[in-house]
């Protein structure tokens, strides 16, 4: 029996060292095609001028933990990124990047070559874990004072859904480093000092800027500049997802905490007066069952073959809301999904999709805390909170609104939406009863083996003889 007790403190420290890592909860190591194409050109409309000699410089990607952070919006740029933007010259950078890879922040590094051609292409790879599952990529505009194009802290794993996503574009627009004053393309060397945060570029009423306001202001969107290009993250391949069958004992309690945090100072843009959540469900569930699912039609808010337990709450009145409920699991439903409509809306909602709360042997622990982001449904076409819009025919697939969909959460300064909520799931059962459990359970096995051995001793080794 010592043989089995020292397993069992093996797999208990693992579980322990693993749940204190900065992880993601997708499972695998993916790879993804990462295509940028150029849109900065004399008919684009970014700029009322266009430099003879417009290019970006190299491109340097990486994939990343929490703790490392390249660029992020008002914030100061960093000495590395102030080089960048200024002259190009990312080999600060990239020393910064093995510093940290050292570390054991930064996990996949990439550096390509200059784009001539600023409305050209380039295509490359950036592979990902579940500990590195950000990326942020950075290139100067050429030439500019202090004026480059980028993405910071893009999660290439859906938190609501526990999924690698499987293909994003991100438009990209001018953003300015705060650490040089000039206005236009060619304006001399004019340090900022202090240096400014990193801001979103805006067009201006200023005669030496490059990007002056226009004439026609009939478009309400005519202060913000066109995209200078786009980049696309398609999933390429998975390797090493160790996804097991569920073979934890027991039925498990999990507590289910969602938190509304939908409000007029963290979502100001067309917000409505009178927001509220509506028809909020949460159900622990088998396989054989979705409740609602990313890039399909599935939607399903009713209670279905493979459900164990289902809850529907009443609908909240204020956006700014604390729901619980207590779910109940085992190795057979051992999923936790959970739904609850946006109002107004044309057809939005939050929530999380078959999440796994089961890794082989063992339950997780938790807290376990996903971070809601609104999805559209496919349903209906409106595009603001208060426009209900028409019925979609033929209905198209779920997906994620983010900040460069237009209506009511379209934000070009942000790349990312503040969450509208958050969901937390901590185990109400002892976690030391999964070891106590799985000890028993081997205990049994090997009674029911010596059981079996002397039997046979007994019947094929006449006088007690092996």
């Amino acid at each position: 029996m010592a043989v089995v007790t020292r397993m069992v403190w093996v797999l208990l420290i693992a579980i322990n060292s693993a749940a204190s890592a900065n992880v993601s909860y997708c499972l695998g190591n993916p790879r993804y095609k990462v295509y940028f194409t150029g849109a900065w050109n004399e008919t684009g409309g970014q700029s009322h001028e266009f430099p003879d000699n417009a290019a970006f410089s190299p491109f340097t990607f990486a994939s990343h933990d929490g703790d490392y952070t390249m660029w992020r919006p008002m914030t100061k740029a960093s000495v590395n990124v102030k080089n960048v933007a200024e002259t190009g010259d990312n080999t600060g950078l990239l020393g910064e990047l093995m510093a940290y890879k050292t570390a054991g922040k930064v996990h996949d590094i990439h550096n390509s070559g200059t784009l001539t051609g600023p409305s050209g292409q380039l295509h490359g790879y950036v592979n990902a874990t579940p500990q590195f599952h950000l990326v942020s990529m950075i290139s100067m505009i050429f030439p500019s004072p202090d004026w480059f194009i980028g993405v910071y802290n893009l999660d290439m794993c859906v938190d609501e859904t526990a999924k690698w996503i499987g293909r994003r574009t991100i438009n990209l627009y001018a953003w300015d480093a705060g650490t040089d004053s000039g206005k236009n393309f060619t304006a001399d060397n004019y340090p900022t000092v202090p240096a400014d945060n990193i801001t979103l570029i805006v067009r201006e009423d200023d005669p030496e800027s490059s990007f002056q306001i226009p004439v026609d202001q009939s478009d309400p969107m005519y202060k913000y500049v066109p995209k200078f290009g786009s980049i696309v993250f398609e999933l390429d391949s998975i390797d090493g997802d160790d996804k097991r069958d569920c073979q934890a004992l027991g039925t498990q309690t999990y507590h289910f905490e969602f938190h509304g945090m939908w409000s007029q100072e963290r979502h100001p843009n067309d917000f409505p007066v009178n927001a509220q959540f509506f028809h909020p469900i949460v159900t622990s569930h088998s396989d054989q069952y979705q409740l609602w699912a990313p890039d399909t039609t599935i939607f399903r808010p009713d209670r279905n073959t493979g459900v164990a337990s289902y809850e529907v709450a009443p609908d909240f009145n204020e956006p700014d809301v604390l729901l619980v409920a207590d779910l109940v699991l085992n190795m057979n439903f051992h999923y936790v999904s959970a739904v609850a409509g946006l109002s107004p809306r044309p057809d939005w909602f939050i929530g999380i999709s078959s999440i796994d709360m089961c890794d082989g042997y063992f339950w997780k622990d938790g807290p376990i805390v996903f971070h809601l982001q609104p999805w559209d449904s496919g349903t209906h076409d409106g595009m603001t909170f208060e426009d209900a819009g028409n019925a979609t025919e033929p209905q198209m697939n779920i997906r994620q609104i983010t900040t460069d969909t237009m209506g009511s959460f379209y934000n070009r300064a942000r790349q990312h939406i503040a969450p509208l909520g958050n969901i937390t799931l901590v185990r109400a059962t002892d976690p030391q009863q999964d070891y106590q459990n799985l000890l028993e359970t081997w205990r049994n096995a090997f009674t029911d083996f010596q059981d079996q051995f002397d039997l046979w001793q007994a019947n094929e080794c006449p006088g007690g003889q092996a």
